[in-house]
């Protein structure tokens, strides 16, 4: 492949990316000048920190972004593992016996520690769901896709707030994730 292809597949790709928005509102997301945006899609090829940016920015792959892979989306740690992924891992887990839950914390000498307090939550009732039988744990587990299909929050930003938010909703979960979420304070990883 030539590299003008090369170079005209990364364009159409980064014009993909942006969609309908300016290059300035572009820019701005991916943390450059409209100018620099405006330079690479008039002229040439964005610079390796522009790639890198626009890569985590999307989620997607550099070779995607050079043509070099159809391979499009890159997901790496829980940068955009939403909590009902996170339940479906840790019930996998469970169930493959990797771990267990030690109702009374006294018979084991290592612990999971679990700091996101919204995680702590669900883990509390899928115990109290697991204890009646697999079925009523896989409905229970599926009906998490409607309420926490949300990114798992920053921890550090949501330990400040997560219990006036909880108060706040009534100490109902779901909604303290979706207010957590859609408050300017907290944002995913």
């Amino acid at each position: 492949m030539e590299n003008n292809d090369k170079n005209d597949i990364t364009l159409e790709r980064i014009r993909q990316l942006m969609g309908g928005i300016s290059q300035e509102a572009f820019a701005e997301k991916i943390g450059f000048s409209q100018a620099s945006i405006h330079r690479v899609l008039s002229k040439g090829s964005p610079s390796l920190a522009m790639l890198t940016a626009i890569a985590t920015t999307y989620h997607v792959s550099v070779d995607w972004l050079l043509g070099l892979s159809d391979a499009k989306e890159v997901r790496s740690g829980t940068a955009t593992m939403t909590y009902y992924e996170a339940m479906q891992a840790l019930h996998k887990l469970l169930f493959d016996g990797h771990f267990f839950f030690d109702p009374d914390y006294s018979s084991y000498s290592d612990h999971l520690w679990v700091a996101d307090k919204i995680l702590t939550g669900l883990l509390s009732q899928y115990k109290n769901v697991m204890q009646t039988n697999k079925e009523t744990t896989e409905y229970w587990l599926a009906g998490l896709a409607d309420d926490f299909c949300l990114p798992l929050v920053d921890i550090n930003k949501l330990n400040d707030t997560f219990h006036s938010a909880f108060e706040a909703n009534k100490y109902d979960l779901a909604a303290t994730l979706r207010s957590l979420t859609e408050s300017d304070n907290i944002e995913g990883y």
